[in-house]
């Protein structure tokens, strides 16, 4: 019984010593702004050509007369180039009266 007490012992203070960390950083994420008519077939033509990346933490607004939607994107996942197309997706297709992407300075609070 001593045999195996000991390296149990052992085992679950050593496991629950060990520093995990996350795989990507909160920091490294994109914001993604999008403002556009407060339609429900543009709202899902723009949240369908949004799911071109991996958006998180989506948002909307609806205060005004006009929809903004906004989501983060985690550069890892999402390399700058495939933001431009999206972006320019949104633009031309959807017709959005403004849509521009920058580094964003909040938490994502959805992982991967």
């Amino acid at each position: 019984m001593r045999k195996w007490l000991i390296p149990l012992c052992l085992l679950a203070t050593f496991s629950a010593c060990t520093a995990s960390f996350p795989t990507v950083s909160p920091e490294d994420s994109w914001l993604l702004h999008v403002e556009c008519r407060n339609d429900l077939s543009v709202r899902q033509s723009v949240l369908f050509t949004m799911r071109q990346g991996r958006p998180k933490d989506i948002k909307e607004n609806a205060t005004t007369g006009m929809l903004i939607i906004e989501a983060a994107y985690y550069k890892q996942d999402t390399p700058v180039q495939l933001m431009e197309k999206i972006a320019s997706d949104l633009k031309t297709i959807v017709l959005a009266s403004d849509v521009y992407f920058q580094d964003n300075h909040a938490l994502v609070r959805q992982m991967p």
